[in-house]
């Protein structure tokens, strides 16, 4: 498919003081994923503000996808792109894996070049097609991106999701 291409999906939900802003953050994630010699960021979505899910309590999120490439003489496997951006994740500030919770700073494996993966991690992200904060800003950088698994381009995606979720876009 995009055997090539990988996506991951940036989120927090908390402020840190380390951070002046959102933007700090995310750009900071950004020079990190370039930093570790295995992929660089090509593209990047605008932000989108959306009520945390399940539950519509607690802080604002605001999420972001980026499209990478794999560089050098090998491709990086999922999982030690998984690990790397975990270790990124705690360089940041991320205590500890919360579910649902509030979060300085989530990074996911989104897609990893169209493969599915089912090993100590799951590719596709088994929830990305029921979330619209990941959807709307993956079709804003990859309009015609396919579900690995389910075969079903964005906007069919979409159309199954029963649940309103409220989003806005936040220009960069």
């Amino acid at each position: 498919m995009y055997k090539n291409i990988i996506y991951i999906g940036l989120g927090t939900n908390l402020r840190s003081t380390s951070f002046v802003s959102t933007t700090k953050l995310f750009n900071s994630v950004i020079h990190r994923i370039n930093l570790s010699g295995s992929i660089r960021v090509v593209d990047s979505s605008n932000s989108w503000l959306s009520l945390p899910i399940p539950f519509t309590a607690g802080p604002l999120f605001l999420n972001k996808v980026l499209k990478c490439i794999n560089v050098g003489n090998r491709n990086i496997s999922p999982k030690e792109l998984f690990n790397k951006l975990a270790n990124i994740e705690i360089v940041l500030g991320k205590k500890k894996k919360c579910r649902h919770g509030a979060r300085l700073i989530d990074i996911d494996m989104l897609d990893y070049g169209g493969i599915i993966y089912k090993d100590e991690i799951v590719l596709p992200h088994p929830k990305l097609h029921l979330r619209n904060f990941v959807l709307n800003p993956l079709e804003s950088i990859h309009k015609d991106w396919m579900h690995p698994s389910l075969r079903l381009k964005i906007p069919q995606l979409r159309a199954q999701i029963k649940q309103h979720q409220k989003l806005k876009e936040i220009p960069s």
